[in-house]
């Protein structure tokens, strides 16, 4: 099974931080097959920014 890492924005004044697409992109890749990890999963309370899910284990690093 494919592991796909979905990026892109998360911030720039984008309604509720853009989680909409991200999660939408999120079922079509399912669909696919795919195994999807998804950063509006990893950190799902808005408002808490990225170092959260950083320190979460949510870093790139040890996801991939």
């Amino acid at each position: 099974m494919k592991r796909i890492y979905i990026s892109g924005p998360m911030s720039g004044g984008l309604p509720d931080l853009n989680f909409a697409a991200f999660h939408a992109e999120a079922r079509r890749l399912h669909a696919l097959g795919c195994e999807v990890v998804n950063p509006a999963d990893i950190n799902p309370v808005r408002g808490r920014g990225r170092p959260v899910a950083l320190r979460r284990g949510g870093g790139r690093r040890e996801l991939l």
